[in-house]
């Protein structure tokens, strides 16, 4: 008798590539972070490999861990944002563009946001919901 040979297709792949998520009073637009994205999967297998005698032994801070990431996720998850701003020398608030930079240090700074951003980009669901809300309005 043949081996069995593996019928299912697990990766559960998304109807649309990027969405748009709404985090507090601004919007990033996310990739999924999930088989999909085979650079995201390929960056945080790497992550894994590096670190497997850190993370086993839970010798890994918990601000190391969010540092490694996040920049995980600005190079293959976040891929631009709406709305976030930045308290200029004056005291006013400034929208601000979307650069790499700018969101590693936004995600640093406030890990509690990456962590929902990533929790986010791993629910399949919201890249499905944007199509059907496209074709609810045609």
């Amino acid at each position: 008798m043949k081996g069995k040979t593996n019928s299912f297709d697990l990766s559960f792949k998304a109807d649309v590539e990027e969405t748009k998520i709404a985090v507090g009073d601004f919007y990033v637009t996310i990739k999924r972070a999930g088989a999909s994205n085979k650079e995201y999967q390929k960056a945080f297998q790497k992550f894994q490999q590096t670190n497997s005698r850190k993370l086993k032994h839970n010798l890994m801070s918990e601000k190391e861990a969010n540092n490694i990431l996040s920049s995980i996720m600005v190079d293959h998850v976040i891929t631009g944002w709406e709305g976030v701003k930045e308290k200029e020398e004056n005291g006013e608030w400034k929208e601000i563009n979307f650069t790499k930079k700018k969101c590693l240090e936004m995600l640093k700074l406030y890990p509690e946001a990456m962590k929902y951003i990533l929790q986010e980009a791993q629910d399949v669901e919201n890249f499905k919901r944007e199509e059907a809300e496209e074709i609810s309005k045609k």
